[in-house]
């Protein structure tokens, strides 16, 4: 897969077996949130209180915020048989439970494709994982800008905002993020874009990420 192949494509289960194939698969955390962001996205005709509830679960698990036991208990009050209880899987489990929520949703290739970019980036275009200058960047070709001294400028807005926004699942705010990081002198361009963009966006956003500090 070329990167303009990548950024084009519709199909994220192969996006998903490429990476794996080119040892760049990713993380539980990421899987069971794309997971969790693909689950919120199918309309359930019943229990939806019990599925939006177990779904916060697989979210706040795959950030280590809730135990091994919360999350075999929430998959237990799951409504029987419904596709999004796959979000909740174990680690062993959860690569085919993806997979059967993506097959559930093989007419929404579109959108879950948008919302792996959105969880995984381009993985042609790295970001560091260490400080960074413009300098830096333009000698490093494909490389993105660390965002911390940025992010924590100016009494810490740009993290407080992103802070809100990541724990309550809202995305509204995410172009006033992008907003305050340019104002404290951030040039990321991709970074600025991908904030601004439409989405759809979901906890584990690779942009959040960085100014949260969640690399």
């Amino acid at each position: 897969m070329t990167e303009q192949e990548w950024l084009n494509s519709n199909n994220p289960h192969a996006m998903l077996v490429w990476m794996k194939q080119e040892g760049r698969a990713v993380s539980l955390r990421t899987l069971r949130l794309f997971a969790a962001g693909c689950a919120r996205n199918v309309n359930p005709p019943r229990g939806s209180s019990l599925i939006a509830q177990g779904l916060s679960v697989a979210e706040r698990y795959a950030d280590r915020q809730a135990t091994a036991r919360e999350l075999a208990n929430a998959s237990l009050q799951m409504p029987k048989g419904c596709i999004q209880g796959r979000a909740l899987w174990g680690n062993r489990e959860l690569w085919a439970g993806v997979e059967d929520i993506l097959w559930y949703r093989s007419s929404m290739g579109l959108m879950d494709a948008f919302l792996l970019r959105d969880l995984v980036g381009n993985p042609f275009r790295p970001w560091l994982s260490e400080p960074a200058t413009v300098n830096e960047l333009d000698a490093r070709p494909g490389a993105q800008i660390f965002l911390y001294r940025w992010s924590h400028a100016n009494d810490h807005l740009a993290w407080c905002l992103a802070d809100v926004c990541y724990e309550k699942n809202d995305w509204r705010s995410l172009p006033v993020i992008a907003d305050a990081l340019e104002d404290n002198g951030c040039e990321a361009a991709d970074v600025l874009t991908h904030l601004r963009s439409p989405g759809p966006h979901a906890r584990g956003c690779w942009a959040l990420d960085l100014v949260l500090g969640k690399w």
